[in-house]
């Protein structure tokens, strides 16, 4: 049997049956804890109803902080952008979510492994004025990813205050020309289309039995997009393989409505 030593955070409270050691992320000096909606401990922290089988379930106070985090990485990477592009207007800097190319962008932007967030001041639903206060979390290079902040005192006490105000929270999506930027397409066989948050390829086939399905290939994930020449290289390599399904796999019709073999090949 093996012995492992580690260093702990250990969070004590009356609210806690017993003194909680939450699992911690050793970042830029400091620890740090992730705010999931699935950590009791954390509820029972926080002074939610512990009757309840997910009692952080309904509350957006950590998708908000969540947010938060997601929209200061992506200033900076707008920041080196604009920096890095000699074309760029300097008084108008640009704005809103980045999706492609993100992850190779913040290592671009050189992006720090922390960053200290800006919360507004808010009213808590008894009446209780919180001033504007300072958090610091933990950086990601995609967005979505769960939150986690620095674990202090003043932060969880933060936190059990803003837990049940209602955060409103963006709804955010991605730029709705994104088929519009892919490769052109060698066949009119298949199509691109974007499944939830994967773009594939698609190609509708006839089984031998005469029932009409969909065959597709998965290209990229736009929460990962890839870089403009990559993209290129899987849209190809994914037209190679659909049409190789659609060759041995679709059975067509002819026009006496008997089945007839046919071949298709890309140009």
């Amino acid at each position: 049997m093996s012995i492992s030593v580690r260093k702990a955070v250990v969070i004590e409270s009356h609210l806690l049956n017993k003194p909680w050691v939450p699992d911690i992320a050793h970042r830029d000096g400091a620890d740090f804890l992730s705010l999931t909606n699935v950590d009791r401990d954390l509820a029972r922290l926080l002074g939610l109803d512990m009757n309840l089988r997910a009692p952080l379930k309904d509350y957006t106070l950590f998708g908000y902080i969540e947010q938060q985090r997601d929209d200061a990485v992506d200033a900076l990477i707008h920041e080196y952008v604009r920096q890095n592009d000699p074309m760029a207007d300097s008084s108008q800097a640009p704005v809103g979510p980045v999706f492609k190319q993100r992850p190779s962008l913040f290592q671009a932007a050189a992006v720090p492994e922390t960053l200290i967030l800006d919360l507004p001041h808010f009213v808590t639903p008894d009446g209780e004025r919180v001033p504007e206060s300072k958090m610091k979390v933990i950086t990601t290079p995609k967005r979505g990813v769960l939150v986690m902040i620095e674990a202090t005192a003043g932060n969880l006490e933060w936190c059990q205050k803003a837990i049940s105000v209602d955060w409103a929270l963006k709804r955010i999506r991605r730029a709705p020309h994104i088929l519009d930027d892919l490769p052109k397409l060698h066949s009119a066989v298949y199509r691109c289309r974007k499944v939830v948050s994967k773009l594939h390829l698609v190609c509708r086939y006839r089984k031998q039995t005469g029932v009409m399905t969909e065959h597709k290939h998965l290209i990229a994930d736009q929460n990962d997009w890839p870089p403009d020449v990559e993209l290129e290289y899987r849209v190809r390599v994914a037209e190679k393989a659909v049409m190789a399904f659609y060759e041995r796999s679709h059975y067509p019709v002819s026009s006496d409505g008997s089945e007839s073999s046919s071949t298709l090949s890309l140009t």
